[in-house]
C-alpha cells in the first residue's frame, strides 16, 4: 500500500499503513563491523533487513559480520584487499548485470559514492528499477551533479548535509545505533579526560584543541587534563598529521596529548562512556555523527557548529564555544568538568533522548522504507 506522506521538521516522513515487501539492493563500500568509519553499516543492513522482504549487499570489502537470514552478502573480498579500478569497475558491473538484469531487486540504494549510480544507471534504465542515494558530504563533484539527476531520491542526515541542488532531496537523520551506543551507569567518566574523533585533517581545526591544551595545562597549570586526538589522517594528511604531534611535542604537552589512530567502531562506545567530553571543532556544517554517538552514550559535547543547538536546546549554550576561539574553548571545558554529578546526568538523559528522536536509527530506518516503496510505487 502506498505510504502517506507527513510533512515533519526533517523533511518528508513515511507513514506505512500495512507491511512492505521490497527487495533492496544497497551498494556500500564495506560491511564489517570492526571498520573504524563504516562498521555502522552492518547495524543498518540488519535494521533495513528487518523490514523488507530481502536485502542483497554489494561490498568492496567484507569482514565481521554478523547478518540476518534475509541479506545476501556479495562481497569482492576481504578488507585487507585494494583491487584495481578495473577490477572494482568489472565487479560492481557482473552485480548490477546479475541482480538487475535478472529482476532480483524493486530498488537499488546506494550508500555514499556517486560512481556507482553512474555505473548502474544503464542497467536501473532498461529495467525500469528506481535508484536512491544516501549522501552526507560537503563536497560537490560532477559525478555527484551528474548522479543527482540520475537517481529518483537524494536521502541525507541534516539539511546542511548535501549541497548539490535542493529538489529530490529527503531529509531523514543519522541512524545512530542508540542500543550499540548507550550509558553504562557503572563506568564512571574522568571529567578532565577530552577526545576528539574523526579522520585528521585541517577542517577539524585540532591546532585550537591543542591551543587550548596550552592555555588549561600551561598557562593556567591544571596538569590533570588528558587530551585524545582518535583517528587517523586523511588520505594524502600524513604531514599534517605529523605537524600536529610536533606542534604538542614545541607546547610541551607529550604528557597531556596523545594520538590513538583509529579505534574499531565496536571499542567507540565503551571510549565515549570512561571520556568527560568529546570535543568537535568543525565549523557550519552538517552534524557530524560522532557528536551524536558521543550524546547517545550520555557523554558530554562542546561543539562550535550551531548545526547542533536543536538537540541540544536552551540547555545547550554553555557546551558552545566561539569557533577557532581557544580561550574560549578552555574555559567550557572547565564549565564542562565542574557539572555536578546530578546535573550531567539530567543533561545527558534529555540530550540522548533528542538523539534517540532526530537521528535513531529505527526512525531512520522506519521512514527510509517508506521511501523505498513509494519508489517502486511511482
Amino acid at each position: 500500500m502506498r505510504p502517506e506522506p507527513d510533512v515533519g521538521s526533517h523533511g518528508i516522513q513515511y507513514c506505512l499503513k500495512g507491511g512492505a515487501v521490497v527487495r533492496v539492493l544497497m551498494v556500500t563500500q564495506a560491511v564489517d563491523i570492526d571498520h573504524p568509519t563504516l562498521g555502522f553499516t552492518v547495524g543498518w543492513v540488519n535494521a533495513l533487513a528487518r523490514r523488507v522482504d530481502h536485502v542483497h549487499v554489494v561490498t568492496m570489502k567484507g569482514g565481521r559480520a554478523d547478518l540476518t537470514t534475509n541479506v545476501t552478502l556479495h562481497a569482492y573480498g576481504p578488507s585487507s584487499e585494494t583491487p584495481s579500478r578495473w577490477q572494482r569497475w568489472r565487479f560492481y558491473n557482473r552485480q548490477f548485470s546479475s541482480l538487475i538484469l535478472g529482476s532480483k531487486v524493486d530498488v537499488v540504494l546506494v550508500h555514499m559514492i556517486p560512481r556507482w549510480v553512474l555505473i548502474a544507471a544503464p542497467y536501473v534504465c532498461l529495467r525500469g528499477v528506481p535508484i536512491l542515494i544516501w549522501f552526507v558530504h560537503r563536497q560537490v563533484t560532477l559525478e555527484s551533479k551528474i548522479a543527482h539527476h540520475v537517481v529518483r531520491q537524494v536521502l541525507t542526515a541534516s539539511p546542511g548535509s548535501y549541497r548539490v541542488r535542493l529538489d529530490k532531496v529527503t531529509v531523514l537523520g543519522h541512524g545512530i545505533d542508540t542500543e550499540l551506543f548507550s550509558p553504562a551507569p557503572h563506568v564512571h567518566p574522568d571529567p578532565h579526560k577530552v577526545i576528539a574523533v574523526g579522520r585528521v585533517s585541517p577542517i577539524k581545526d585540532l591546532e585550537t584543541l591543542l591551543h587550548a591544551a596550552d592555555v588549561l595545562v600551561n598557562q593556567r597549570g591544571q596538569t590533570g587534563w588528558r587530551f585524545c586526538i582518535v583517528g587517523g589522517p586523511n588520505p594524502g594528511m600524513v604531514d599534517y598529521y605529523d605537524e600536529l604531534k610536533d606542534m604538542a611535542y614545541h607546547l610541551n604537552l607529550v604528557h597531556q596529548v596523545s594520538f590513538t589512530g583509529t579505534i574499531s567502531y565496536q571499542d567507540m562506545p565503551d571510549l565515549y562512556r570512561r571520556t568527560g567530553v568529546l570535543v568537535n571543532l568543525t565549523g557550519r556544517g552538517s552534524v557530524d555523527k560522532v557528536v551524536l554517538e558521543s550524546l547517545a552514550c550520555g557523554t558530554a559535547v562542546v561543539v562550535c557548529n550551531r548545526t547542533f543547538e536543536p538537540l541540544l536546546g536552551s540547555q545547550g549554550e554553555r557546551f558552545f564555544f566561539r569557533e577557532g576561539n581557544a580561550v574560549d574553548l578552555a574555559r567550557r571545558l572547565e564549565g564542562v568538568a565542574s557539572l555536578s554529578g546530578r546535573e550531567r546526568a539530567r543533561l545527558a538523559q534529555l540530550f540522548r533522548e533528542n538523539v534517540i528522536s532526530c537521528h535513531g536509527l529505527d526512525n531512520l530506518m522506519s521512514q527510509l522504507v517508506g521511501v523505498l516503496e513509494a519508489s517502486t510505487l511511482s
